[in-house]
């Protein structure tokens, strides 16, 4: 122990301080604490070296202390609800700030740093408040000014966020963050080529910025140019390689590019999977008890246990599983909890919420509860945690349902799937062998929001129509030309697309355009707007719709078992790999076998026959939601027992020693 009087000792350390010597200064502030124990500044010394290294936790308490000392010290009442906020305990920062404010109302930064605890915890409507209050004393305030933005946002309060977000670059045009989110919200509100403009702006003040790069190439993939997005993905990548959520959609992007060689986009794959096993440590060995017969641990890793089209397939699982069978663990990294949420939390007891939970540490739960299977539903779309699997915190490790092509990580044994999207030879499009479920991959939970159906709609307006509801970046050049085809060969039929992205004039003038080049009036062709997220409204389009029409290479999963839900029968196409033969599997787990065209001129000659036959298409609408009931696609307990029995066999193969055989 140093010896000397606190004001000596707190000079020293200072200035052990100013010069870099921070654990001299530190271990200088600690005696001068135990020199003189009321003395409130050797603890706001050392919780300011704590803050400085990270130690947020180890900050808050000295902060606490100088606190407890000077109650009346208004700045360390803000020091330390920083630290607590930075420590993850945002109530208690919110408290002391409170308590800082009460002495010093005009502590601006005070304010600040409540509305980030505020936004922190979620409590929007304050955090507004707390910024607006900084921007009252200080107008000027840039960093209020775009918390604020942020803040409105994320309460889907575009406008606000968008007059925030323009205020700040028009205070500091190189504020690349701004410029960020600002294209993020205009690109949600399908304003894509404004968006386009702010981030081809924000990249020439910072060309090295990945995240503005992926963003971009987020906004070109939307307008269906794909070249240029892919070549965005990979200046992102070039410039962050280990950012994977820069590599989860230069991947996910490939797989709507028509014509790519299944090898290539397993290459792509691969290499990410390299680059993440390179840093990640090796696996420790796994002690799960062998036994085959035993009941097994499940554990179900997603972001999206909420409002998402995964959900509709998983939770007829989650609500069927045989307890002496399969016990389901949940890691949800859900970023906005809902009502799917809960419904979905209320059937599995071993929830965990790991939203902000680094991947090591998520592995290192996974490992901790004994998981036998750890299964991803993401793959490489948002939110996804692959990563974790990379730790191999399971003996058995496989991928299902959220991303119709492989992971690319080696530490990933097996990819769920059926013999009618995966057919023999599949095993060469992944690094993961196929499990191949009995009857089909998948099990459909249909909306509680689905409208009755309809009669077919030729019946009144006198010609048939033909439509999709799926995503606009699937309606390529390629599909394009196919059903430009089918509808030449149906007189006076018409096609009926609606999507929320149709709202941007780009979007519906490239495909319009594209249907024209094609020989098709545009008359014929409508354009339609309307929120996805009215699911009534959205489903009540399908009783304008007598036939629908199957993308590709990317076909549709979700959406064509809405259609075949509302009496819709769906034309597909068999594509080369899982992304273009998911229909396959859906038609045939409905019994309609005929709706699936082997190539492009049966998939005409099929739309063209139902399109010619109006009393099936009646019967087919009027019985097709007593099919589907009656059909291994709606059969929640009898799926649920043959993925289960999947499980046992990718369990038994780690059981004998065979993982992966």
């Amino acid at each position: 122990m140093t010896t000397g009087n606190a004001g000596d000792l707190l000079a020293r350390g200072a200035a052990r301080e100013r010069v870099g010597d921070l654990t001299g200064a530190e271990r200088l502030y600690r005696d001068a604490a135990a020199a003189d124990p009321k003395d409130p500044r050797p603890h706001l010394g050392i919780g300011t070296l704590a803050a400085r290294a990270g130690r947020m936790a180890e900050a808050a308490e000295a902060f606490a202390r100088a606190c407890a000392l000077a109650p009346r010290h208004a700045e360390a009442h803000v020091m330390h609800g920083v630290a607590l906020g930075e420590a993850g305990r945002h109530t208690d920062a919110v408290r002391a700030l409170e308590r800082a404010l009460a002495l010093a109302p005009g502590h601006v930064p005070a304010r600040f740093r409540l509305g980030v605890a505020q936004t922190d915890r979620g409590r929007l409507d304050d955090a507004v408040r707390a910024f607006a209050a900084v921007l009252m004393a200080e107008p000027g305030h840039v960093a209020a000014r775009f918390n604020l933005g942020a803040v409105h946002a994320a309460a889907g309060r575009p406008v606000e966020a968008i007059a925030c977000y323009e205020a700040v670059l028009a205070a500091r045009p190189t504020h690349a963050e701004a410029a960020l989110n600002l294209a993020d919200v205009l690109r949600r509100g399908h304003r894509y080529d404004e968006a386009l403009a702010v981030l081809d702006a924000a990249l020439r003040h910072h060309p090295e910025a990945a995240h503005l790069w992926a963003s971009r190439g987020n906004v070109l993939k939307i307008l269906d140019r794909l070249d240029e997005a892919e070549a965005s993905y990979e200046k992102a990548v070039e410039r962050a390689p280990d950012d994977d959520a820069a590599w989860g959609n230069a991947l996910l992007c490939g797989l709507y590019v028509p014509d790519r060689p299944p090898e290539e986009t397993l290459a792509r794959h691969r290499a990410w999977g390299e680059r993440v096993a390179a840093r990640t440590p090796p696996p420790g060995p796994h002690t799960n008890d062998r036994d085959p017969d035993r009941p097994l641990k499940v554990g179900y890793l997603s972001p999206d246990f909420c409002s998402h089209a995964v959900a509709s397939f998983l939770e007829p699982v989650l609500a069927h599983h045989d307890p002496a069978a399969v016990v389901p663990y949940a890691y949800a990294s859900v970023t906005r909890p809902d009502a799917v949420t809960a419904r979905l939390k209320a059937l599995v007891p071993n929830w965990r919420d790991v939203h902000g939970v680094p991947d090591a540490e998520v592995a290192e739960r996974v490992r901790a509860d004994g998981i036998d299977l750890l299964i991803d539903l993401a793959g490489h779309t948002g939110g996804s945690r692959l990563p974790v699997l990379a730790y191999k915190p399971a003996p058995v490790q496989a991928t299902y349902l959220g991303y119709p092509a492989t992971t690319g990580l080696a530490t990933v044994d097996w990819r769920l799937t059926d013999a009618w999207a995966d057919p023999e030879g599949a095993e060469a499009h992944g690094v993961e062998k196929p499990a191949r479920i009995e009857g089909g991959f998948c099990c459909y939970r249909p909306p509680d929001a689905a409208p009755e159906v309809g009669p077919p709609p030729a019946l009144s307006a006198g010609h048939v129509t033909f439509g999709s509801l799926t995503n606009t970046i699937k309606v390529n050049a390629r599909v394009v030309a196919l059903w430009a085809e089918v509808l030449k060969a149906v007189p006076g039929s018409r096609l009926l697309l609606r999507r929320a992205s149709f709202e941007s004039a780009a979007v519906r003038d490239r495909v319009t355009a594209a249907f024209s080049d094609a020989g098709i009036d545009p008359e014929r062709v409508e354009c339609r707007t309307g929120a996805d997220t009215d699911q009534r409204g959205y489903l009540a389009t399908y009783h304008r719709i007598d036939v629908g029409l199957d993308t590709f290479p990317y076909a549709g999963h979700t959406t064509t078992c809405e259609s075949l839900w509302m009496g819709v029968p769906v034309v597909t196409l068999a594509g080369d790999a899982f992304a273009g033969r998911v229909g396959v599997s859906v038609m045939r787990m409905a019994g309609l076998d005929d709706l699936v065209a082997a190539d492009p001129a049966a998939f005409v000659a099929t739309a063209v026959r139902l399109a010619g036959d109006l009393d099936r298409l009646g019967k087919l609408r009027a019985g097709m939601r007593d099919r589907l009931r009656n059909s291994a696609l709606l059969d929640g307990p009898g799926f649920t027992r043959r993925l289960e029995a999947a499980c046992r066999t990718m369990w038994a193969a780690w059981c004998r020693g065979r993982q992966g055989a």
